[in-house]
């Protein structure tokens, strides 16, 4: 993210905001809301740090949101904790962090102030505006801008396999040895 003024401040001695993204494409059930990603790095200098993805609140102009963990969510970032379980950092430890927020997309639009709050997480003084917000085509493009090299590493796994791999595996799933066979009749 870049200070666009002197007013807004991404980073704090405990957290740094390394992007925040919407995913353009994400329908929610419940109405005209998207996704929110919140990616973060915490540095535990001083005192040990409690760090989720739930409970965080973002507050975009006088409407307030809540982070939640959404299974799924964002599976193509993984050097980025996400879960919904408490994980301890504790002094002299660094976690990446990502967060998702579902929040109505006209709340989005630029030139509001956004600020976080939670009550195990010293978010003080962290303010930008929506203005730095990037909005992505998909949850795929969010985790390759996010976590570009979990992301390169994560998406390998997901190309098809050559033709002597699908053979093989072909073979080890339709090969019953006879034994088990006579052991059925």
């Amino acid at each position: 993210l870049s200070v666009t003024s002197k007013n807004l401040l991404i980073y704090n001695d405990t957290i740094n905001i390394d992007g925040i993204y919407v995913d353009k494409s994400y329908v929610d059930d419940e109405g005209p809301l998207k996704m929110v990603y919140l990616f973060l790095t915490i540095t535990a200098k001083d005192a040990n740090v409690k760090a989720d993805c739930k409970y965080t609140e973002m507050k975009i102009g006088d409407n307030t949101y809540k982070s939640d963990f959404y299974k799924h969510a964002c599976e193509y970032a993984p050097s980025y904790y996400y879960s919904s379980f408490i994980e301890d950092v504790y002094i002299g430890e660094t976690l990446k962090l990502v967060m998702t927020f579902k929040v109505p997309e006209a709340e989005l639009t630029s030139g509001k102030e956004v600020t976080l709050t939670d009550d195990a997480m010293p978010f003080d003084d962290i303010k930008f505006t929506t203005e730095e917000i990037v909005f992505c085509e998909s949850v795929e493009e969010v985790c390759e801008k996010g976590d570009p090299e979990g992301y390169a590493e994560e998406i390998v796994k997901h190309e098809p396999a050559d033709e002597a791999t699908v053979k093989k595996v072909k073979k080890e799933i339709n090969y019953i040895p006879v034994r088990y066979i006579f052991a059925f009749l």
